[in-house]
């Protein structure tokens, strides 16, 4: 009996529910003729001696059904045999035996991006892959791949485009000449021309082992330019460069949706004490009032890097106090024009080089304090008298210090008078001379010039 013979009875004695399980794994078109699905990226890949490799890795992640099937989206970035060969031999294992299941899947979910990329239509710029970053057991965000288009095209600055373009029924298959590797903050900050001068710049520091940590971090890199006009403008010695390329590198995975509006420490330390920044949240990402986030969410294996418009210098105490949109009541006062007011920006942006010690009330406080002062609700920041504007707004500064809430002493003394401190490990509470209180709400926000404190009363001695 030959083979055909023997399927055919075979088939006639099958029960009918399979055999309509056997049809409905063919898909049909409009005109109900039966497509048949052979070339699927599997099929693709099985079919071709180049790729037997890449299939053995395939079926060792079980992933031989999720790249079949005769419809989808996808782009699945395959390395030859010679590229995986390599990639066995950099690791120091023979065969893809010494791999695991899950490092098999991690590397072919890295090879694949869930949308049809066609490189004759592709730009330089970072793709999102199938790979996860887990943070959680409910919480992930995809790993990115750059790509970048020139005379030809490469994937994370190395791996080159050996063939492209080669549709499949599930999508579109392109081949590369090497094994993609999951790439590091210092990577990812090596591979765009966007954030390759920051890269640079780290490098030159010898920072770059910092990026390759595996504790999760954030980066907010700047933009090439503008990095290079920051430095041509600055004269800065190695230990304030140092500063400044970590004041863009944050403890913590920060993706978009984790950033919320407010203070964050980055990882610049300044007296012991790390430097804050200012993120506003109101419209996109603006830190300290200055640099918007352009890129975003570009996630690596130990964190995530956004590129910023702009070089995020140690800010100094005016910048964190008018970046703050909880604080625009005392920045409305302090830039008021008027003849008797000091010029408070100049005082607080550090160009002097005197430190201060500020205790700012936030805009609830201003509030309460014009309404204690008149009923009518006519007194505010816009019509207040300079001159009691002037003694309010210098009661909560005290020049020549830096202070922490725990150094603070039991009083601190400035023209306009004394203001007793009483604090606790959980509470610091201030009363001016007329005994008004007001208790500290956010401490030890750290500027290149001193400290700020917010508080939620307005104090006033004089």
């Amino acid at each position: 009996m030959n083979r055909f013979s023997f399927s055919f009875k075979f088939a006639k004695v099958l029960p009918i529910f399979l055999l309509s399980v056997f049809f409905l794994a063919c898909d049909e078109d409009d005109n109900d003729n039966v497509i048949e699905g052979t070339n699927s990226i599997i099929n693709y890949l099985s079919k071709n001696q180049e790729f037997s490799q890449l299939t053995e890795l395939i079926f060792k992640a079980d992933y031989q059904g999720k790249l079949d099937g005769n419809s989808g989206n996808y782009t699945f970035l395959a390395p030859t045999n010679q590229a995986i060969n390599e990639f066995l031999t950099k690791k120091g294992v023979n065969d893809l035996s010494a791999l695991t299941q899950q490092e098999a899947q991690e590397i072919i979910d890295y090879h694949l991006l869930l949308e049809k990329v066609d490189t004759s239509q592709a730009t330089t710029g970072f793709l999102t892959t199938a790979a996860q970053l887990k943070l959680n057991d409910s919480v992930s965000y995809p790993l990115s791949l750059h790509l970048k288009k020139d005379t030809g095209l490469s994937f994370n600055a190395s791996a080159q485009l050996l063939q492209a373009n080669i549709e499949v029924d599930n999508g579109v298959l392109h081949v590369l000449n090497e094994v993609l590797i999951i790439p590091s903050l210092a990577d990812l900050l090596s591979f765009d021309e966007q954030s390759s001068g920051f890269y640079t710049f780290w490098e030159e520091l010898g920072l770059l082992p910092l990026l390759e940590r595996e504790e999760l971090q954030s980066l907010f890199a700047p933009e090439t330019d503008k990095l290079a006009t920051f430095l041509q403008n600055e004269n800065l010695d190695a230990q304030e460069r140092e500063l400044i390329a970590k004041n863009h590198l944050y403890q913590g995975f920060l993706h978009t949706d984790a950033i919320t509006l407010g203070y964050r420490y980055s990882e610049a330390n300044r007296d012991n004490t790390k430097i804050s920044n200012f993120f506003n949240t109101n419209n996109g990402i603006l830190i300290n009032n200055k640099a918007s986030v352009s890129t975003q969410n570009i996630v690596g294996k130990n964190g995530v890097m956004h590129i910023c418009s702009d070089i995020l210098a140690l800010p100094s105490l005016w910048s964190l106090i008018e970046s703050n949109p909880n604080l625009t009541t005392f920045v409305i006062g302090a830039t008021r024009t008027d003849s008797a007011l000091s010029d408070y920006k100049s005082l607080l942006s550090g160009t002097n080089n005197i430190n201060y010690t500020c205790f700012i009330p936030n805009n609830a406080a201003f509030n309460t304090f014009f309404s204690n002062q008149d009923a009518t609700g006519m007194l505010n920041i816009d019509n207040i008298d300079a001159g009691t504007l002037e003694a309010l707004l210098m009661t909560h500064l005290f020049e020549n210090t830096a202070l922490k809430i725990e150094d603070l002493p039991s009083s601190v003394t400035n023209n306009q008078g004394v203001i007793t401190i009483n604090k606790s490990i959980s509470f610091c509470k201030l009363t001016d001379e007329n005994g008004m209180e007001a208790s500290v709400i956010e401490q030890d926000i750290n500027s290149k010039n001193g400290f700020v404190h917010t508080i939620d009363s307005v104090l006033l001695n004089n």
